[in-house]
């Protein structure tokens, strides 16, 4: 994806008709270190067929994007049917109803729809189709995946297709495990302005890829090869049915963690009532250093869930002292994209000294807050990888589940939990 994009955009920056390219999620520098586990939104493998729009933009109504390709048929089979999972990246509100449908569509002709507020929002949901009626009696057929825009749409979304188990035909690349344009068999249909359909490939060590990506366009010289893995089988024992979200559950993604398998998860469900001022939390007591010439505090969090749903979740982080408790951080969860960020607003770690100078130890706070009472409005933050300059953290990578850590989860429609990834 990033070669194709350079490809199109460098000959612009070079002739002057654009200032210069921004390649948004690029590496500053070598980064070596893993991928980011929640980056993967694949049901099964690395690999997925995702429609995305972005923050701030409207998706216009009848365009749609779409990945085809012409399948093979086998006109002796006894029935023909597809079996696919969808996954809807989106806070299931009635607002959100009627505007935009998955599709799949034989010879161009709509075979089964459903509108994106009708499964669970942020779970992989099981579907299939009879297509005995469009495929009887055919050696070949055009089979596409598609996200309409039914009434115009002005909210972010992400899309995504996995694990087709076909029936009667045969479907290459059927976990878009290879995204290689050359072999992954699928082709794009771009008739949006704002919907984008992509195949998204997660690799082990991505920023790494995309620095060496990168750096090869530049330096005039052949990219790195793109993964063209081969699809697996597609494992029997995927969930059959849908289910409301719960951080971990089976039919969310494989690791909602930042590295490693842990984190901390500040959960609402939907359809649930909660008051206005009510908090959940995760604390721990920290030891100072009183050599230290500073204190700081750094960590990660991640909005998922509400990101146009403003002024309701407040994630906060407090210090407490032997003089009271000050409030360090406090950022709408709707106020960054689905994505860990350091620190309030990004800006990184935050300097405690004028806290915990002093003191023998503090107590660090990190929180869900209702600026409102909400009745639907689902959202799941996550906090992750919490590191300190003068103080001594335990287990902020939560990769030893609640160690080191007391939780506190008052109210009954709220859950506070470490979670862990299988």
């Amino acid at each position: 994806m990033v070669t194709e994009e350079l490809k199109q955009a460098m000959p612009y920056a070079a002739d002057g008709r654009i200032g210069g390219i921004v390649a948004y999620g690029a590496p500053v520098n070598y980064d070596r270190r893993p991928t980011i586990a929640s980056n993967n939104l694949a049901q099964t493998g690395d690999g997925r067929l995702s429609f995305a729009q972005g923050n701030y933009t409207t998706a216009a109504a009848g365009g749609y994007a779409e990945a085809y390709q012409q399948v093979t048929v086998d006109p002796n089979a006894g029935s023909w049917k597809l079996g696919f999972a969808t996954y809807d990246q989106v806070s299931r509100t009635p607002s959100k109803s009627g505007k935009l449908d998955k599709q799949v569509l034989i010879d161009d002709t709509v075979v089964w729809q459903s509108d994106i507020a009708d499964e669970f929002g942020f779970t992989w949901a099981p579907a299939s189709v009879d297509l005995t009626a469009a495929l009887k009696g055919k050696t070949t057929a055009k089979l596409a995946l598609r996200l309409y825009t039914q009434a115009a749409a002005n909210f972010p979304i992400d899309v995504g297709f996995d694990s087709l188990v076909p029936t009667g035909f045969t479907v290459p690349n059927f976990g878009f495990e290879d995204v290689n344009p050359a072999t992954r068999g699928w082709q794009l249909n771009q008739q949006s302005q704002s919907v984008v359909g992509s195949f998204e490939k997660v690799t082990p060590h991505q920023a790494k890829d995309v620095y060496d990506v990168i750096s090869a366009a530049y330096a005039g010289v052949p990219a790195p090869a793109v993964p063209t893995t081969p699809s697996g089988p597609i494992p029997s024992n995927l969930p059959r049915t849908g289910a409301p979200y719960q951080p971990g559950g089976a039919n969310t993604i494989h690791d909602s963690a930042m590295y490693g398998k842990g984190r901390l998860s500040l959960f609402v469900p939907e359809k649930t009532a909660t008051g206005t001022g009510t908090c959940i939390w995760a604390e721990q007591r920290m030891a100072v250093d009183p050599a230290a010439p500073r204190y700081e505090i750094s960590w990660w969090d991640y909005d998922g869930y509400a990101a146009d749903l403003f002024g309701y979740h407040l994630k906060q982080v407090s210090i407490v002292t032997s003089k009271g408790k000050k409030l360090l951080s406090n950022v709408d969860a709707a106020s960054a994209p689905k994505l860990w960020m350091n620190g309030q607003g990004g800006w990184g770690p935050i300097d405690i000294t004028e806290f915990a100078r002093g003191e023998s130890s503090v107590v660090l706070q990190f929180a869900l807050c209702e600026q409102q009472g909400v009745g639907d409005y689902l959202v799941d933050v996550g906090y992750d990888d919490i590191t300190a300059v003068g103080l001594t953290v335990t287990n902020g990578d939560f990769e030893q589940g609640s160690t080191g850590w007391t939780i506190v989860s008052p109210h009954p429609g709220m859950q506070a939990k470490v979670i862990t990834a299988p």
